[in-house]
């Protein structure tokens, strides 16, 4: 671990910024230090650790459905949602996941919450954790005869 009293300001936060890890036992170090610039990165420090602790505890509330059905002894739980339902403009799109258990991703979210960049972010983090992905389309003849929320379930059965 580096001894922030002999870098300066700039060094420590790009120390912070290869190392994010080391954010939390350094804090106690940099909250003390005389430099207003170190200070400030402890409270930056503190800020990122808060909305950690914000998003895991929302994603353990997300998993609440699957830690209960884990207990009950099953394994393979699959998260199901779908795309498309709303605008009525082309195909309804659904995705199923299944991930291990205890996996955690921060800002996995409804696709609608996030920016693309994002989407594609979580995409690749997804697909890289995830035991199982499928998706399943319904293409507009389909949604016609059957009605959107009916090729929903059938997107999510696919």
């Amino acid at each position: 671990m580096i001894d922030p009293a002999e870098l300066n300001i700039k060094e420590i936060a790009a120390y912070l910024q290869k190392n994010p890890e080391a954010a939390s036992s350094l804090y106690p170090i940099l909250v003390k230090d005389v430099r207003n610039g170190v200070r400030k990165l402890a409270l930056k420090i503190e800020k990122e650790q808060k909305l950690l602790l914000r998003e895991k505890k929302r994603l353990v509330d997300l998993f609440t459905f699957e830690r209960k059905y884990r207990a009950k002894g099953f394994n393979l739980i699959a998260g199901v949602d779908e795309a498309g339902r709303g605008p009525l403009a082309g195909p309804v799109v659904a995705a199923a996941v299944i991930f291990p258990e205890e996996v955690f991703i921060a800002d996995i979210n409804d696709s609608k919450k996030l920016s693309a960049a994002k989407r594609n972010f979580l995409f690749t983090e997804i697909k890289s954790k995830a035991l199982a992905v499928g998706i399943g389309i319904v293409e507009v003849p389909q949604i016609d005869i059957v009605n959107i929320y009916h090729a929903s379930l059938e997107a999510m059965f696919q």
